[in-house]
């Protein structure tokens, strides 16, 4: 018999005692990086706490709070490399020259 789901205006999600103890290879990184973020919100707001509660009007403000923080952490990853000293004696990689 399927579960009968229970319409709320609100939702709070206690996530679990003790996730720190959880590892793996990233841990580290994207933590320290979700910690800047969101130390940074709250000292933009002028907040000093250890207890934080994330709440929005909708789902969808939420779910967008999240990927946007895991797309910035994708893009802060991405490590630009100059190579184009391999292409310097290449003439197909010249730049036109400027005939004013």
């Amino acid at each position: 018999m399927p579960r009968k789901i229970k319409k709320r205006e609100k939702v709070v999600l206690t996530f679990e005692d003790e996730s720190q103890i959880r590892y793996t290879p990233f841990t580290n990184r994207t933590y320290e990086f979700v910690e800047r973020m969101i130390e940074n919100i709250l000292s933009k707001k002028g907040v000093k706490t250890d207890c934080v509660f994330i709440g929005s009007p909708n789902k969808i403000d939420l779910y967008m709070f999240i990927s946007g923080l895991i797309e910035i952490y994708h893009y802060s990853n991405i490590h630009i490399i100059d190579d184009t000293y391999f292409y310097e004696d290449d003439t197909d990689f010249d730049l036109p020259e400027d005939n004013d």
